[in-house]
């Protein structure tokens, strides 16, 4: 199975995974998984099983259920439960974060020939020193992935396909998507000499804005996220435009009589928007991130737009030296 590296707050991590399979069903001896990672490299799995509880379960059944517990979409319920720990984030490379992963897999008979697999990863995560004056702990993001697979291996292989959902169940803004998200996952795999070799895979689109409310009102205590630029109308408390952007926005905004609003972007990006209604009127790549907030002067009854853009160590935002300004026309 396939991982990656992890990205909090912009900033790379080491992972070392560990997994442990707990089966249950009417199986005599119990096995437990047990596999170690290294970055993205590569996953390994050794299977080390305890002696059987029966003295009239057949030897083979070990092997049977071993393979089971390697296969995502086996008619067998288990609960596996995978610990990351990734380490060397935050502005001084000393965060870290733990997240242990409960996997319950329930399979369900649908015919003789079809199963319907449910998979869901409920993450219990806990970060330290990666966000500024608090350490985190709580339920992430639970996933769900609904396989539809064969009874039997199609040609030697296991498959299986369906909808995967997010749900953002997370009891910390921080460690949450803070949106609902769906898409389609798939499975392929093929067990042979031991080995199990494969792919899981999915892919997931968010659904709706990852607006403060659904309903579009802005209350105190709101998260407004840190991906956008918005304004809100001071009379009804609902917001009135919002832009969206690729990196978190952790500069200021400007916004002049003349109705512009100006703001810069991690990317080095730095725009001017109508304050009426959020549409991009200008904008100009500074060559750095721009973390600053913009500001405003007169020389000689000419107005001009100043802004710095230096980049950030702590979200690893391309880092630069200028000092920029603009004038209006």
């Amino acid at each position: 199975m396939a991982t990656a590296v992890v990205r909090l707050l912009g900033t790379a991590f080491l992972r070392r995974a560990v997994s442990a399979t707990l089966a249950l069903g009417a199986f005599a001896p119990v096995a437990i998984v047990l596999g170690g990672l290294a970055g993205a490299a590569a996953q390994q799995q050794d299977t080390v099983t305890l002696p059987a509880l029966s003295a009239s379960a057949p030897a083979d059944d070990s092997g049977d259920l071993a393979k089971q517990l390697a296969n995502p979409v086996a008619n067998l319920i288990s609960v596996p439960l995978q610990s990351n720990l990734d380490y060397g984030g935050g502005a001084q490379r000393s965060g870290s974060q733990y997240t242990l992963n409960i996997q319950p897999v329930i399979p369900i008979k649908l015919t003789n020939d079809w199963n319907l697999i449910t998979r869901t990863i409920v993450p219990l995560t806990d970060v330290v020193h990666i966000v500024p004056g608090e350490n985190l702990f709580g339920m992430g993001d639970i996933l769900q992935s609904f396989f539809l697979s064969p009874a039997q291996p199609v040609n030697g292989v296991v498959v299986g396909a369906g909808p995967v959902f997010l749900y953002p169940t997370a009891t910390r803004d921080e460690i949450s998507a803070n949106q609902f998200a769906a898409g389609p996952t798939l499975v392929a795999l093929k067990q042979q000499n031991g080995f199990t070799i494969g792919i899981l895979a999915n892919h997931l689109w968010g659904v709706g804005n990852p607006g403060p409310d659904w309903d579009n009102a802005y209350r105190p205590g709101d998260n407004l996220y840190t991906d956008s630029s918005l304004a809100v109308d001071a009379d009804t408390g609902k917001i009135k435009w919002q832009v969206k952007t690729p990196e978190p926005m952790i500069g200021g905004i400007l916004a002049t009589a003349g109705g512009l609003v100006f703001t810069g972007e991690g990317n080095g990006k730095f725009a001017a928007y109508n304050s009426s209604n959020g549409k991009e009127l200008w904008n100009f790549r500074a060559g750095a991130g721009v973390n600053a907030p913009p500001s405003s002067y007169m020389v000689g009854g000419k107005q001009y737009i100043v802004v710095g853009a230096g980049g950030n160590t702590q979200v690893d935002f391309h880092r630069g030296n200028n000092i920029i300004a603009f004038s209006l026309n």
